[in-house]
């Protein structure tokens, strides 16, 4: 590896525990920090250009998806070979295109010493980063590389596209005589367009959320939301990449999306202009604009008041649909002694003191708190940790006696319900709340509301609080009506009625 490339000492063991079974070289498959792919491999499309990047600008999941793949040439100084098979690279200035030419010097030089061991793969290893792009200098030396390889056969990529459900495009004519001094871009497109799982059509969605790429985004409530969405769509049949706020525009791939969903939090999201595009606002509802809205194909609310207002104002349709759960994971179940706690909030301080831990204080309750800095609000014998895991999370709820809850002020004003809100009560969790527009009418004795430091002072000491069998009564209800998968199966059977209404295929038409 080289300096182009972030990665640890896991990642080459990785590698070199793949040179087995014929292997001759194995490529890690990196990724840029927006956390697309860089590249799967060389992808020899058109003779005479330099090899273009296999599914270069992808979302990861396409890769996570193939597995280990054999591949034509590795192109990206990451990767694993033994040493009697390494031979000098080319000097040529373009490092893509030096390692294109070692690896099939490598994949050669091992087929002579051991007929069968000639294999090329690439290999997903996670989080393993371009750190800078590399040169992209088609010197002498490389235009004589490219003239050898102009007959070259591309065996593999086809079939590695195959397998994740593409195919190479047409690709454009290059002008007779043309000196090779270019690298291309290879089209890919959908191998069979929609394909039927079961009855339904099964689409690309890409899910985009405001959340920042790699481990800065990764304790993001939006990124988990995407997540336990995206299972649940894919358990409808459908196809589901995530991007994030660096990736939310894709231009080698975003034109193989059939549906642009956008969690709309913070940030404004760029229109596919590919794409069926659905917003679903489950935040910050001042942030979003009328002509924001009027982009949109589909429009959904977290917040039903504000739904119908701005739907009323606008007139635009607007959808009514809550925020969910994951019940295969928030669900009750036994207690953990080392998560247990008497009154349990888990959340940031938004450099605010949050009033729902504050008046928790004021009422002198045996407070528990997870969440970054909060030892410069409240003492550290209530601060129990700064991050809890997504795992851990449904047990420290149902281990708690009682769990707080809190809105922004905006989302608690036009009904958007916390999504702790559903995730605690699903665990078995008794919880009290700050008030918001119709909280009462989704969880009814399940959360109760207060206004005052009194109000929370009493109802943590109510009798309801350990009522084990109405909290499971709750989390049954909750689990059935506000799961992912009930909100997934109105996302695509409402995209599905716009196609057959619209009379065209999952395709847009703009394309």
């Amino acid at each position: 590896m080289d300096s182009t490339v972030k990665a640890d000492v896991r990642v080459v063991l990785g590698l070199a525990d793949e040179l087995r079974g014929g292997v001759a070289l194995a490529q890690a498959v990196l990724r840029h920090p927006n956390e697309t792919i860089v590249s799967v491999g060389a992808v020899f499309d058109m003779p005479l250009s330099a090899p273009g990047s296999l599914l270069g600008g992808f979302p990861p999941e396409d890769a996570e998806a193939l597995g280990v793949v054999d591949i034509m040439a590795a192109d990206r100084p990451a990767f694993a070979v033994r040493t009697r098979h390494l031979v000098v690279p080319p000097a040529t200035t373009d490092v893509p295109l030096a390692v294109t030419a070692l690896s099939l010097s490598v994949s050669a030089r091992a087929s002579l010493s051991e007929p069968g061991s000639d294999r090329v793969v690439a290999v997903p290893l996670g989080r393993v980063y371009q750190a800078r792009e590399p040169a992209r200098r088609l010197d002498v030396i490389a235009q004589d590389l490219l003239q050898v390889w102009a007959t070259l056969v591309d065996g593999r990529s086809p079939v590695v596209l195959a397998a994740a459900g593409f195919r190479l495009g047409t690709p454009s004519v290059q002008p007779a005589g043309a000196v090779p001094a270019r690298v291309t871009r290879p089209r890919i497109e959908r191998r069979d367009g929609v394909s039927v799982v079961e009855g339904t059509p099964r689409l690309r969605w890409s899910i985009k959320t405001a959340a920042w790429a790699g481990e800065r985004g990764d304790d993001w409530g939006d990124v988990f939301f995407a997540r336990d969405l995206a299972e649940a769509l894919r358990g409808a049949g459908q196809e589901v990449v995530i991007d994030n706020r660096e990736s939310s525009v894709r231009p080698e791939s975003e034109h193989l999306d059939d549906v642009s969903l956008v969690l709309r939090g913070l940030d404004r999201v760029p229109l596919n202009p590919w794409a069926m595009n659905v917003l679903w606002v489950i935040s910050h509802p001042d942030r979003v604009s009328d002509v924001e809205l009027a982009g949109y194909d589909l429009r959904y609310s977290a917040g039903p008041r504000w739904a119908q207002k701005t739907a009323r104002r606008t007139s635009l349709p607007i959808e009514p649909l809550l925020q969910a759960t994951n019940p295969s994971r928030f669900h009750p179940g036994p207690v953990d002694p080392g998560l247990a706690s008497d009154v349990l909030f888990v959340g940031k301080t938004r450099e605010v003191f949050r009033p729902v831990v504050r008046d928790a204080v004021e009422a002198g309750l045996d407070l528990s708190v997870w969440g970054e800095g909060w030892t410069r609000f409240i003492s550290d014998e209530h601060v129990r940790g700064t991050f809890l895991s997504n795992d851990e999370l449904a047990v420290a709820y149902r281990s708690a006696r009682l769990v707080l809850n809190d809105h922004w002020r905006d989302m608690a004003r036009e009904g958007f319900i916390s999504n702790r809100l559903f995730d605690a009560v699903a665990s078995g969790a008794a919880v009290i709340s700050d008030e918001a527009e119709g909280l009462v009418d989704v969880f009814g004795p399940a959360v109760r509301t207060y206004r005052t430091v009194e109000d929370l002072r009493r109802l943590s000491q109510h009798a309801w609080v350990d009522d084990v069998g109405a909290r499971a009564s709750s989390a049954a209800a909750i689990a059935k009506e506000h799961s992912f998968a009930r909100r997934a199966s109105v996302l695509v059977d409402d995209v599905l009625r716009v196609v057959t209404e619209n009379g065209r295929d999952a395709s847009r038409d703009r394309r």
